[in-house]
């Protein structure tokens, strides 16, 4: 039977599942739909918790013993004390894109280019940027984030923009592959459908 294990390193110190139990619980939320993923980790009371600030880099692995995968890179936004232990939250690289406003105009670029430079100006490493449609000019202002922009460019070219577990930017037209089948009790452990019904 598969044990369920983790890896979680934040700033200097790394809690292993395997070595440690200061960790009592790890929620991650991630959409491709959405600029910010974010995490939770609620830690045992203890000084290594209460050490953590604001700007600590954050790594998080999951899995089982042996076969653990990078889910999630970021930043520490908050340290909390509850009743229980120490919350730790905070959010993926994306935030820089999402919190940064410039004003560029880009002349004689593809689409892959300025996001591209976006990305640089960002401080975020770029994985892919396919070229895409080229623009004669392209205005890029502070009345949207940065993210916003290049969410606008990959729905021009009905390309995918995401971040990769380590933080990296892809921007490519969506390619299917063989669909990976997930098994209920062992992939999938609960399932929720949310409809949303149109307003009339």
């Amino acid at each position: 039977m598969q044990k369920p294990a983790y890896k979680v390193k934040i700033g200097s110190e790394t809690f292993d599942s395997t070595t440690s139990s200061e960790i009592l619980s790890i929620l991650i939320d991630c959409d491709i739909n959405i600029p910010l993923d974010v995490f939770s980790i609620l830690f045992k009371p203890g000084d290594k918790a209460a050490a953590m600030k604001k700007g600590d880099e954050v790594a998080i692995e999951l899995g089982y013993e042996g076969a653990l995968a990078k889910v999630f890179t970021g930043t520490v936004d908050a340290v909390e004390p509850k009743v229980s232990g120490t919350a730790v939250k905070g959010y993926s690289a994306a935030a820089a894109f999402a919190w940064l406003k410039i004003h560029q105009v880009y002349e004689k670029q593809t689409s892959g280019a300025i996001v591209k430079d976006l990305a640089q100006r960002a401080k975020i490493k770029v994985k892919t940027a396919e070229d895409g449609i080229s623009f004669p000019m392209y205005v890029v202002d502070d009345s949207k984030s940065t993210y916003e922009h290049m969410k606008e460019l990959a729905g021009l070219n009905g390309f995918d923009l995401y971040m990769t577990t380590d933080g990296q930017v892809v921007f490519k037209k969506y390619a299917s592959k063989t669909p990976r089948p997930f098994k209920y009790g062992r992939d999938i452990l609960r399932s929720v459908v949310q409809e949303l019904t149109p307003p009339t």
